[in-house]
């Protein structure tokens, strides 16, 4: 899970390297949800490319070939939508070489969560890995709720 990486990350998202990144978001915040934890909330902001992300650089993780990872969490938005979402991982010493992505669509309803699910099992060992999710077209101004992320090195990921 992300919290064997870095203690807390996923129940304190100021934490991630994405917080308060105004290159891909207008504006970022975090509450506690009886029912979801610590929950994060954004406007996107689309990047060049008409992205946006959440991501986590420190400390890099390391990937090994042939392990199944799972990278989960829920998402919620406040317009019915479809949303690509991409998960990467790439080497901390470049940013233009991804070793992994895996990308899936979602049809998100307007304020239900959705659980998204992101399998890779990579085909080599990666070492001093960046990761984070990828918000493929996403609309200007979207709204985002986040919670529970997770990293799992199988293709159960914890349920609620």
């Amino acid at each position: 899970m992300i919290d064997q990486w870095e203690p807390g990350a996923s129940q304190d998202w100021s934490k991630w390297d994405h917080w308060n990144q105004t290159t891909y978001w207008y504006s970022t915040t975090q509450y506690d949800d009886p029912v979801w934890g610590k929950v994060f909330y954004g406007r996107a902001r689309r990047d060049v490319n008409g992205h946006t992300y959440i991501y986590n650089y420190l400390p890099t993780v390391t990937i090994n070939a042939g392990t199944t990872y799972i990278v989960s969490f829920y998402v919620k938005t406040n317009t019915d939508l479809v949303q690509p979402f991409r998960v990467y991982f790439t080497s901390v010493h470049t940013y233009n070489s991804v070793n992994v992505q895996v990308t899936r669509t979602y049809n998100l309803r307007a304020n239900e969560w959705t659980r998204v699910e992101l399998l890779f099992t990579p085909s080599q060992t990666y070492s001093n890995q960046k990761y984070g999710i990828e918000f493929v077209n996403v609309p200007d101004g979207q709204e985002f709720w986040i919670a529970y992320p997770q990293i799992v090195e199988n293709q159960y990921p914890t349920q609620n």
